[in-house]
């Protein structure tokens, strides 16, 4: 029967694991900003990104990454406008 690893057991794998020679040198507190990006991005709920990053709520998720979801925000409304202009 496996365990969940909590993040910060992964935080200290990595941290570990990760060669100096890697390049960009990104801090642990870096890798979980570009992380949670990176699911926003890919269209994973701000709930979902919230209770994976150990949020006690969404809000502190929305106000962190607010400038991701108004980018995605403004996709969203690019593409509704592409539709309803091909309609006419």
């Amino acid at each position: 029967m496996g365990s969940e690893c909590t993040t910060r057991q992964q935080m200290t794998f990595l941290s570990a694991n990760v060669s100096e020679q890697a390049s960009p040198v990104i801090s642990i507190h870096g890798l979980r900003h570009t992380h949670a990006s990176l699911l926003l991005y890919a269209g994973v709920s701000v709930g979902s990104v919230a209770r994976r990053l150990g949020h006690a709520n969404m809000s502190t998720t929305q106000k962190t990454y607010l400038h991701i979801i108004q980018e995605l925000e403004n996709q969203d409304n690019d593409k509704i406008m592409r539709y309803l202009t091909s309609l006419m």
